[in-house]
């Protein structure tokens, strides 16, 4: 009876349930050259938000407030740096 090989250094370290075979090399590579989306608030604008989704609801309110002319009822700016600028 022929004797089994012994397993190389690095399949005897790695656990069973990580079984690449069916990997996709690369699948998100375009996505990590993007660049991050990550935003880091300062802590004590982090405190008010218990989490993420508060953050973006918070967010698209003040993006819809600026983008429709705010309170005072001024016009649009074509960019929301534009009104930030002035």
């Amino acid at each position: 009876m022929r004797k089994r090989a012994e397993p190389s250094s690095e399949r005897a370290t790695r656990r069973h349930e990580y079984d690449f075979r069916r990997g996709v090399r690369g699948k998100y590579v375009t996505r990590y050259l993007e660049g991050p989306n990550v935003v880091v608030l300062d802590p004590d604008i982090a405190e008010a938000f218990p989490n993420a989704g508060a953050v973006n609801r918070a967010l698209r309110a003040l993006l819809t407030v600026v983008l429709h002319g705010g309170f005072d009822g001024a016009a649009a700016p074509s960019s929301i740096f534009e009104r930030a600028a002035s």
